[in-house]
């Protein structure tokens, strides 16, 4: 399995969840050996549930042209 933030090799590792009502759960999960990036089915589920609405809000402002701040005939004071 790759990363997917680096591309790097993901490897299995064992985290405790001490937010646990029952004093502490150990979940299994996947941690990147080169960024140390940690994903897990309940994150992999909650990315993917909410990416078709964050598809839609950035296909709703691409559409959109994008305007450029206007500073022109202000004064920026770079320095002493």
């Amino acid at each position: 399995m790759d990363c997917e933030r680096c591309h790097g090799l993901m490897a299995v590792d064992h985290f405790l969840d001490l937010a646990d009502q029952d004093g502490g759960l150990w979940l299994r999960v996947w941690r990147c050996l080169n960024c140390g990036w940690v994903t897990e089915p309940g994150i992999l589920r909650n990315r993917t549930a909410r990416r078709p609405r964050f598809a839609r809000l950035l296909d709703r402002l691409a559409g959109k042209p994008r305007r450029a701040p206007s500073h022109r005939g202000e004064v920026v004071a770079l320095g002493t």
